[in-house]
Order: C-alpha cells, then structure tokens, then sequence
C-alpha cells in the first residue's frame, strides 16, 4: 500500500524500493497473493519496471514484463504452470469441499502429502488460499 501511495504521489525511487523489498520478503514462499491483490496499479507499474520482476520468475505472467496473453484469456487469468494430474487431483476433491484429511484419505495418500500438494496448486496459480484456488482454476477451466 505504501509503495502504491509513493508511486501515485510520483515518488518513483521509494516506490521500487518498497516493490523491491516486497518481493524479495515473498520470493522464498513464492507469495503471489498480496502482487494479485494490491490493485490494477501494480501490474503497470511492474511491467514499465523489469529490472523489478527478472530475479523472480515465480511471479504470474501479468506481473512480468514477457506477459503476453493466450488467445482470448486475460492477463491475470493466466497460470504459472500447469498443474500436474495429482494436483488437479486434490484440485477436484478440495472444490468439492473436502478437508484435507478427507481428501488424504480419499486419495489414500498422507495429510502432509495433500498439504505440499495445495501449496504447489497455491503457488502456481497465484493463489493464498485454497477457496481462491478453486475459484481461479474454475475461470481457467481446470475445473
């Protein structure tokens, strides 16, 4: 928000180094959630900034200055990377509401195993919580 405020008072300087901070504090855990929240300010402002994004490929294409959309899907539609047949797997039981303990024992895998999976989903579609997974894979018809 700071960073926001900082570049639409045209404070530029302050608003990369916020960006930068940020990003840097998200890299380790691949935090895409807070970039795909903080407005339609930040995916303009990031892509006139490269140098900003290039050590953090992790980030969704819409916030990545190489963003170019598949025919007819919108910028911040797009995924990371695909999602691997188990995650779409635990992807399916979790939209059907399932906790995760449910979806272990349905998948007869351990709760640990389906935990790493929805981290996985989390990260490459740019999501933070499983409901916003769902939701995001619908509009992408992986659902």
């Amino acid at each position: 928000m700071r960073a926001e405020v900082c570049a639409a008072d045209g404070d530029d300087r302050r608003a990369r180094q916020l960006l930068a901070r940020a990003l840097a504090t998200a890299r380790p855990d691949h935090l895409c959630g807070p970039f795909l929240e903080a407005g339609p300010w930040l995916a303009p402002f990031l892509l006139h900034r490269p140098a900003l994004t290039e050590a953090h490929g992790w980030l969704p294409r819409s916030l990545r200055p190489a963003a170019v959309p598949d025919s007819g899907e919108r910028l911040e539609d797009a995924a990371v990377e695909p999602l691997s047949r188990r995650e779409q797997d635990v992807l399916a039981l979790v939209a059907q509401l399932m906790s995760t303990q449910e979806v272990a024992g349905d998948l007869h895998v351990s709760v640990n195993t389906v935990k790493t999976h929805l981290k996985s989903i989390n990260r490459k579609l740019g999501t933070s919580h499983r409901a916003e997974a769902v939701r995001r894979a619908r509009r992408l018809h992986l659902l």
